[in-house]
């Protein structure tokens, strides 16, 4: 296989399996994005069919009374936009210098642009991007070291990776559930794992991605 380095040219045999909600005991769903008051943000939790049983088996990894808890799945290309668009003000708000190229790659290291390119759309527009994190067996969340959607160098997966302590054991303990699981993580945020989907393949030495674009959920057609 010739070796790939960028995402958008991994090619893509989807599957066209169907968007489910995630329902098991030890998983729990809140969109974010929703409860944020986004414009058009789903009200429920979608990711793929095979995406939504590795989380079950993820889920069913963590310590006894253990859960996790999912923030988001499918986002439809209007969200995508609005948040790329909104993180894009913000960084020109304090980076008013930047301009073109510069600007487009510091937002999508975090916000992946609203591409309508059936060849590489965004990975949460193919139902195998998830972003969550743990919580414990009273209902809290576990200690990652910043909230979610913090957009800083501390959200990087192994920015306490030299920082012995209870953000280090909670990130690698997401990390190695999800691993476990078959998921991939993308090393710019904790919360963030993909399976199936371009991301992912890239990753973990695929030959293509199981994921294309998804089907609008009944939700939002």
């Amino acid at each position: 296989m010739t070796q790939i380095r960028d995402w958008r040219h991994v090619p893509i045999d989807d599957n066209r399996e169907p968007l489910v909600t995630p329902a098991h005991e030890r998983i729990v769903c809140q969109p974010a994005y929703a409860r944020q008051g986004i414009e058009g943000a789903l009200q429920h939790i979608y990711v793929r069919e095979e995406t939504a049983d590795r989380l079950y088996t993820a889920a069913s990894l963590l310590p006894e009374g253990y859960r996790l808890l999912i923030w988001d799945g499918f986002r439809p290309d209007h969200v995508q936009r609005g948040l790329y668009e909104a993180f894009e003000a913000s960084i020109l708000s304090k980076n008013p210098e930047l301009t073109g190229p510069a600007l487009r790659e510091k937002v999508t290291t975090y916000v992946s642009y609203p591409s309508e390119d059936l060849s590489a759309p965004a990975p949460h527009a193919t139902g195998g991007a998830v972003d969550l994190t743990i919580l414990d067996e009273n209902g809290r969340e576990l200690p990652m070291g910043t909230a979610f959607d913090d957009f800083s160098e501390l959200a990087r997966t192994d920015a306490f990776h030299d920082k012995p302590g209870d953000v280090q054991e909670s990130r690698k303990l997401l990390l190695a559930v999800m691993e476990a699981a078959g998921f991939s993580n993308y090393i710019e945020e904790w919360w963030h794992f993909d399976y199936g989907n371009q991301w992912w393949a890239l990753r973990t030495g695929q030959e293509a991605a199981v994921y294309g674009k998804a089907a609008v959920p009944e939700e939002v057609q």
